[in-house]
């Protein structure tokens, strides 16, 4: 079946009008409705059935006078701090082994969700200077964790120059991470990059005799963000070894 029978035979006609005669001479202006519609066949039938365009990039290119990068706020990681990749492998497996652990857990001893979130950032500030338990964590539905992970950074924010995150509040974070349902929402994603932006912020602002417990947990976060939440702008250098 070629087009012009896939076309008419498909497809209804509007209007009972017969096919194009033998003798038709399309170079004839139509002197009738029906010259006229034999016409709009006969062209529709010079059509190819799929047009595509060849287009010189080159030439494109040629006239493109300048090309602009627009900026992330990520600051790569400096040599000395700099993760290698075997260990952002690793810890995108490690995190996404515990991922896992959490759905199993969350299928096997389902929990009540918390009540409503009502604290303010101050109140959960004091609450994250101790390490969650798990089920701490667990109970918060995804509404309370990505108000939770907010605050997170703007409390990040506040780290002076030369600190680093808290062990505590580093553990809330992978915690909430861990807990996070994927797809994330524009404004959660939005507040990831963010996040791993300014760990890499804090991480510049070290000195460079800084110790691995002062940055690894800024490698880490941002590690997670970038490769396991797919933010690959953010990925940090890496180095073989």
């Amino acid at each position: 079946m070629d087009a012009a029978d896939n076309c008419e035979g498909l497809l209804r006609k509007a209007l009972a009008i017969q096919d194009v005669p033998d003798d038709f001479d399309p170079n004839k202006v139509p002197q009738t409705g029906e010259e006229y519609l034999h016409y709009v066949m006969y062209e529709a039938r010079q059509c190819k059935e799929w047009v595509t365009a060849s287009i010189d990039k080159g030439k494109l290119r040629q006239k493109q006078p300048l090309f602009i990068e627009e900026p992330t706020g990520f600051i790569s990681a400096p040599s000395e701090m700099l993760p290698s990749l075997q260990w952002q492998q690793k810890t995108v497996s490690d995190f996404s082994a515990f991922r896992l652990h959490i759905q199993k857990l969350k299928l096997d001893n389902p929990m009540e969700s918390a009540p409503a979130f009502n604290g303010e950032s101050d109140q959960w500030l004091k609450k994250c200077s101790t390490a969650p338990k798990l089920t701490d964590v667990l109970c918060l539905n995804q509404r309370n964790l990505c108000k939770i992970l907010n605050f997170h950074l703007e409390w990040l924010e506040n780290i002076n120059n030369g600190e680093t995150i808290a062990y505590e509040m580093g553990a809330w974070l992978y915690a909430i991470l861990a807990c996070l349902d994927t797809p994330l929402m524009p404004d959660t994603r939005a507040n990831m990059r963010e996040m791993a932006r300014k760990c890499s912020q804090i991480r510049a602002a070290l000195p460079t005799n800084a110790t691995v417990t002062e940055y690894k947990p800024l490698n880490l976060f941002i590690c997670i963000i970038a490769r396991y939440f797919k933010n690959f702008d953010l990925v940090d250098d890496v180095y073989e070894i």
